[in-house]
């Protein structure tokens, strides 16, 4: 069995103006949830993404020095991979992108479906998976789906600059899944003001937790994290403190 996990790997570029304008070139996206499962589990991990001609062969390099990571899914293709490039101004960046990303098609997914027992899927770049794939997988699977909504809060104009917005299909995007992950900058933006109490929170999940989902985590930084689910018909509210 084998746990699938979806998105981009991405090319970034981070400046940090306070630091000199000090500049970090590395690999990221998917890269970072590789790395960090494949120390917690035994299991085959299986990553399915399109990359760029120009960095495959440092992607195949890094990965094939994990002994659970297969590389079947990571397919190569004929343009340049996304380049990310992040200037932090402030907590969160600002972002501009350079390059266009090939979205990962059901027929790639599909082949690994029969030994898979659970879907990761982060949207990197908010290009790199479909609206329609993530609904087939939830068509065709019995397994459990984790969705982290991440860069879908963020919009690309054509030139590459990224700025919030609030998808008229987010709810589609966040009920086509068993786990939902977002971050509170990321909840605030679709609940329309930050969720601070358990009432908060309970309002903002009831109608995904009605439309099928099980479980929705907003991460909080320092404070933690909060879940909703339900339980015997309730709705259960769950905070965590960050581990200082």
């Amino acid at each position: 069995m084998s746990i699938l996990l979806l998105g981009a790997i991405t090319s970034d570029t981070l400046v940090f103006p306070k630091q000199k304008w000090k500049t970090k070139n590395s690999l990221g996206g998917l890269l970072y949830s590789i790395n960090a499962i494949s120390y917690l589990t035994n299991e085959t991990i299986i990553p399915i993404c399109n990359v760029g001609y120009d960095i495959f062969g440092n992607v195949i390099s890094f990965l094939s020095k994990f002994k659970n990571v297969s590389l079947e899914g990571i397919n190569q293709v004929s343009v340049p991979n996304i380049v990310c490039n992040i200037i932090y101004t402030n907590e969160y960046g600002f972002q501009y992108d350079i390059g266009k990303e090939v979205p990962i098609k059901y027929s790639q997914i599909s082949y690994f479906i029969n030994d898979c027992r659970f879907f990761l899927v982060s949207s990197m770049t908010g290009y790199d998976i479909e609206l329609s794939v993530l609904k087939k997988i939830k068509q065709n699977s019995p397994h459990p789906i984790y969705f982290d909504y991440h860069i879908l809060a963020l919009k690309r104009d054509q030139i590459g600059n990224r700025y919030l917005y609030r998808r008229k299909n987010w709810f589609a995007w966040c009920s086509n899944c068993d786990f939902l992950q977002l971050n509170s900058f990321e909840a605030k933006l679709l609940n329309g003001f930050e969720i601070k109490t358990k009432i908060d929170m309970v309002n903002f999940s009831k109608p995904l937790l009605e439309a099928g989902v099980k479980v929705i985590s907003i991460t909080q930084g320092c404070y933690g994290v909060i879940s909703c689910y339900k339980k015997n018909k309730n709705i259960e509210v769950l905070k965590l403190n960050a581990i200082s």
